[in-house]
């Protein structure tokens, strides 16, 4: 008994999106004898046998051997089921199996698996196992190989089959053996040949081996130990889908696919927002990475979105333009206290100029931290300050941004800060860096004494988006020809003013 379709090239392929349920194989079995001028042959009655897909069908030898199997628990799982698939088979045809040579192996049977392994004992031993490279071989790429001496390893020019054969590993299949037991019927030992072999693999195709016969005279011929020939033939019965079934398939497969549409089109939008005329808007997307090189364990960072005047933002709109990060402890990463935050930071921010008297000087959003520590004993300290203004142009930045907190004055606010916490903190985070209230470009700290501390890194990606006239020179030059132009606009102004007062009275 031997596994005869192990090259690929006596495979026959098939791709169906039918359940494997209604695949059906009809089978045609007969023996050939001669008749008494010796030249003439004549046939016996064919034995007629139809499978479904792992479909079991037991032979004799199984009949007698699971019959004479005590109901114990020395039992298998897998030998009770076929024990009770056989009984309820004798059951239902008064005691006879419902087949007669041909019978079939079917996934999970211990025969099965000793057939496709096709291994050759390297001992005498009766009780030899498989080897563990035994029981891997069948997945392996079904390389092409020599056995006329060394050959050079790399196809210069592999064929399309060549090319889908050897570019992935075999992919796990579920099988299902026909199989004949041509031995006589009062004989008590078996004969037993494979007459097709079906596998599906999980992508769904189906393989054969050998093919259906497609000619209606065409026979498979086998010969058993006594030299006698059968035939058989091979036939796809499943039965073919109705025009009223295959109406309804092809409704459904359309609504599936309108809703998949539905959805698409719901999460997309059915149209698109446009800029806003005079302005930008600016999206922001990013994440605060880590912060390293802090005093203490357990941090935490507070993050502040500071709005310049005609700023406006989606996500904080009427409430408060804060958020903090989850609490996260600090290792060492090459003697670097670090701790991993990843925290995502999503701003949409939109800018409408205001009146030119108004605002004169166009002004970046700046984004305010404020790194915390906090223990077991609930000793909170403040651990450091930073700021990260907007950069004008649009793209990915990678930012390290250094913080300070303020110091202790004395040896006795060192001692709390150990000890209990409590650290003397800013009353408003934006005096980190130039308040929008100062006067002047630079923040006068005189006598405030600070330290420095760790630094954040944080990654952000943004996008502008406005209408071209006002991103043909960068949305940095239109700030400043915006500040250009409200000058003019006050010197003429003032010019025309100046004029009127120098005019001679009449």
């Amino acid at each position: 008994m031997a596994f005869g379709c192990t090259a690929a090239k006596n495979f026959t392929y098939f791709r169906s999106k039918d359940p494997l349920e209604n695949f059906r194989i009809k089978v045609v079995l007969r023996k050939i004898v001669s008749s008494s001028s010796s030249v003439a042959m004549e046939t016996t009655d064919d034995e007629i046998q139809e499978f479904k897909w792992q479909l079991k069908l037991f032979s004799k030898n199984e009949e007698a051997r699971l019959t004479q199997m005590p109901d114990d628990i020395s039992l298998s799982l897998v030998e009770r089921q076929r024990k009770q698939q056989l009984l309820k088979q004798l059951s239902d045809h008064n005691g006879q199996r419902p087949n007669g040579r041909l019978f079939s192996l079917i996934q999970g049977d211990g025969r099965l698996e000793q057939l496709l392994l096709n291994t050759t004992a390297l001992t005498n031993a009766g009780k030899e196992k498989p080897t563990y490279v035994s029981q891997l071989e069948p997945t392996l790429r079904r390389r092409g190989r020599s056995r006329g001496g060394v050959t050079y390893p790399v196809l210069e020019k592999p064929s399309e089959d060549q090319r889908k054969q050897n570019r992935l590993i075999t992919p796990h299949r579920v099988t299902m053996v026909i199989m004949a037991d041509l031995a006589p019927f009062n004989s008590n030992h078996s004969d037993e040949h494979i007459i097709q072999v079906i596998q599906v693999d999980d992508s769904g195709v189906i393989r054969v081996c050998p093919d259906f016969n497609t000619e209606l005279n065409s026979w498979y011929r086998i010969e058993n130990r006594n030299q006698e020939v059968f035939e058989y033939t091979l036939e796809h019965s499943s039965k073919a889908i109705t025009n009223v079934d295959l109406n309804r398939e092809r409704g459904i497969v359309s609504e599936l696919n309108r809703q998949r549409l539905d959805q698409l089109s719901s999460a997309l939008g059915k149209g698109f927002t446009p800029p806003p005329e005079v302005g930008l808007l600016v999206v922001t997307v990013g994440q605060l990475v880590s912060v390293k090189d802090f005093e203490y364990d357990d941090l935490y960072v507070k993050v502040t979105l500071h709005l310049p005047n005609g700023w406006h933002c989606e996500e904080f709109e009427g409430q408060e333009s804060s958020l903090y990060s989850q609490i996260c402890r600090v290792r060492s990463d090459y003697m670097v206290n670090t701790a991993n935050f990843a925290l995502p930071l999503e701003f949409t921010l939109q800018y409408r100029p205001l009146q030119v008297e108004d605002e004169l000087v166009l002004e970046q959003p700046t984004l305010f931290f404020e790194v915390s520590s906090i223990d077991s004993w609930d000793r909170h300290r403040i651990e450091g300050y930073g700021y990260w203004k907007f950069p004008w142009k649009p793209g990915m930045v990678k930012a390290v941004i250094p913080t300070w907190r303020p110091a202790p004055r004395s040896y006795w606010g060192a001692l709390q800060r150990f000890f209990i916490g409590g650290d003397p903190a800013l009353e408003d985070v934006l005096y980190t860096a130039t308040p929008p209230d100062s006067q002047g470009d630079h923040l006068a700290k005189y006598g405030f004494v600070t330290e420095t501390s760790g630094t954040i890194t944080l990654h952000m990606s943004l996008i502008h988006q406005s209408h071209a006239s006002q991103l043909r020179y960068g949305f940095a030059n239109k700030a400043v020809t915006l500040t250009t132009d409200a000058i003019l606009d006050v010197y003429k102004k003032t010019k025309n003013k100046l004029a009127s007062t120098l005019r001679p009275a009449s």
